[in-house]
């Protein structure tokens, strides 16, 4: 075993991997900004998803020309569709608060899943936490505050949203844990994205409105470079462990800011790059501090 994980170790791939995720991810969430006074946010979801799903089918295609084994059976049914549920509300708001916040901020707000899922951990699923983690995660909710800002002039309650999204990506994180003990990543990811297409081809089908050639580039970006994020991600996965690529993602930031400064011009304030710094410097000392 020993001896397999040293082989699968690839640390220069991992990193080049993981960088290319986060800058398909920070592409996503900047044209979904783009697009936020052009399309509903039912119709966003619909191309973000819908692509992805199409990625998968092509894959399995390929596989299958290739003869190489798949299986799609899955004996739970119930907790990828209660997965598939949560994670259309996490994508739903974030694609919100993007439309009243830097991408920055609700980049950064979507990553505190990381301290949310101890918290979750201890309180309903009896996970014990030593005191390195708390204080890992106390620091990181300090950093949070920076950010919201709470009864200053300049606090967005949007912000709220997007920390919705981070709470609730940490329990889509927990329970892909436990899907991950029965089926493959490949099985996972087809049961996602088939299911948040059809719900939200469902929704859109009430709330569908005419998308001109520019909108329509706008959305197949934000399908292209969401399924490139998720897609690079599992590569990354596959060469070092999730506490490095993890850490790593946060890189995103770097490009987020990159994009605000370039399409919105806008510029952290001192309150934000004190928050950004508290939030990185928790998150990854929490998936550190993490035992098995």
């Amino acid at each position: 075993m020993i001896e397999e994980s040293k082989k699968h170790f690839n640390l220069k791939k991992a990193v080049i991997f993981i960088i290319i995720a986060a800058i398909s991810f920070s592409s996503m969430a900047l044209f979904a900004k783009l697009l936020s006074n052009r399309a509903n946010i039912d119709i966003i979801i619909l191309f973000r998803f819908g692509i992805s799903f199409l990625f998968a089918l092509i894959l399995l295609g390929l596989r299958k020309i290739q003869k190489k084994d798949i299986s799609l059976k899955t004996n739970h049914i119930r907790l990828h569709l209660i997965r598939a549920v949560l994670g259309l509300i996490v994508i739903g708001c974030l694609f919100l608060s993007l439309k009243y916040i830097p991408l920055v901020d609700a980049n950064l707000f979507l990553m505190t899943s990381a301290l949310f899922i101890p918290v979750i951990g201890v309180l309903f699923l009896h996970f014990k936490t030593d005191f390195k983690h708390w204080l890992a995660v106390f620091i990181g909710f300090i950093g949070v505050a920076f950010i919201l800002k709470p009864g200053h002039e300049i606090f967005n309650p949007i912000s709220l949203v997007a920390l919705l999204a981070g709470f609730i990506l940490a329990i889509v994180m927990i329970i892909l844990r436990r899907l991950s003990k029965y089926d493959k990543h490949y099985v996972i990811m087809f049961y996602n994205f088939l299911f948040i297409s059809i719900i939200s081809g469902l929704i859109a089908i009430f709330t569908w409105q005419k998308l001109d050639f520019h909108t329509l580039i706008l959305l197949l970006a934000v399908g292209f470079f969401g399924t490139f994020y998720q897609y690079f991600l599992v590569k990354a996965a596959a060469f070092a462990p999730a506490k490095i690529t993890t850490s790593l993602l946060y890189s995103s930031l770097i490009f987020s800011m990159i994009f605000d400064w370039f399409f919105f011009k806008n510029i952290p304030n001192v309150f934000s790059w004190i928050g950004i710094f508290l939030v990185c410097f928790s998150s990854i000392l929490t998936i550190f501090a993490a035992k098995r």
